[in-house]
């Protein structure tokens, strides 16, 4: 075996070396990067010079150590004048809890950032990330993942063409044909791009925004809501959502229409910007409408200002009768219309 000191000296030399076991040799990093890179095992290693510098090939069980930075591999070509190294097969690196796994990829020590290619992993205590493309910037700890992400963690599973994830707070931003489901609160929502933090648990979505909540005890409670944005918070109790933009929406026996729909505690909405709502034989509309259901049957519908109802008793009636106020009620019963009560400047119309 070769002493490190008298290897060195050959590939000054441009000689070829083959090692067996263990080797340790320290690696000149760029002056910008004082931690540097160590090659730590290889069962075979190569080291030759190049016009820009010297360049060190290991094979076998490859180990490197950067600070607390964790490298092995089959395979790694080093670029010591550019502190960039070529890694390919069963690569693992590992940061503390953080671990990436890659088939190939490449790891830049004065940078400290790693890439990889085919089925990309990185996973921690908190979160598994995984992506046929991806990179992992140790100092700042953020990865950006790309053709393809999936992100799971406790709570929530999310799918998009990119994601970037700051392991820091869990924050995580997610672009073109993203998807996010949340488990707790049985809800999944869609959009072109989406913006989410667990620790605040809040979440931004827009463009072609689809949200689905499922049925919980009620048969036909699952709510079917389009809007052009979304923001959705939620505690230990109850999920809120604000809906902007060409909202359309479903849920048990109503439909409704609105520029803005604000939705809270699975029973209650409020619809602004041209709002109109379909229930039973009644279409109402007004300034503002808010609705209550309880266990997904509908109890109340009230509309105030410009308050305008029209109601079609059967499938016969020709034309629905009218009435016109500045607030309009409507009770219901088993989802069926049983009360209408009108207030201030009433007007009705019967055909």
């Amino acid at each position: 075996m070769y002493q490190t000191r008298q290897f060195c000296s050959l590939v000054k030399l441009l000689g070829v070396l083959t090692l067996w076991n263990c080797v340790f040799v320290r690696s000149h990093a760029w002056a910008q990067n004082t931690t540097p890179l160590v090659i730590e095992h290889a069962d075979q290693m190569l080291g030759y010079e190049t016009s820009l510098g010297t360049v060190r090939e290991l094979n076998g069980n490859v180990l490197m150590r950067q600070g607390t930075t964790e490298i092995r591999c089959d395979r790694a070509r080093q670029e010591l004048w550019s502190g960039r190294a070529e890694l390919e097969g069963n690569i693992l690196i590992t940061q503390g809890a953080v671990r990436m796994r890659m088939q190939r990829g490449e790891y830049r020590s004065t940078e400290r950032r790693a890439w990889g290619q085919g089925n990309v992993v990185i996973e921690d205590s908190s979160a598994t990330l995984r992506a046929p493309l991806g990179i992992y910037e140790l100092d700042s700890q953020r990865a950006i993942f790309y053709r393809g992400v999936e992100l799971r963690d406790s709570a929530t599973a999310v799918t998009a063409d990119s994601i970037v994830y700051l392991r820091r707070t869990g924050e995580r931003t997610a672009w073109r044909n993203v998807r996010i489901v949340f488990s707790r609160e049985r809800t999944s929502v869609e959009g072109d791009s989406a913006y989410q933090n667990p620790r605040e648990n809040v979440a931004w979505v827009s463009g072609r925004c689809f949200l689905i909540e499922w049925d919980t005890t009620a048969n036909g409670d699952t709510l079917y809501l389009l809007a052009e944005s979304l923001f959705m918070a939620r505690d230990t109790a109850a999920q809120y959502v604000r809906a902007r933009g060409n909202v359309r929406l479903l849920r048990g026996p109503l439909a409704a229409v609105a520029d803005t729909a604000w939705l809270w505690q699975r029973d209650s909405m409020r619809l602004e910007g041209n709002p109109i709502v379909w229930a039973d034989s009644a279409q109402l509309s007004g300034n503002v409408i808010t609705a209550r259901l309880r266990q997904g049957h509908l109890t109340r519908v009230v509309a105030r200002v410009s308050a305008a109802l029209g109601i079609v008793e059967d499938s016969l009636s020709l034309a629905p009768h009218q009435l016109l106020a500045e607030a309009i009620t409507l009770e219901f019963d088993g989802d069926s219309l049983r009360a209408v009560f009108g207030s201030r400047s009433v007007h009705t119309l019967y055909l």
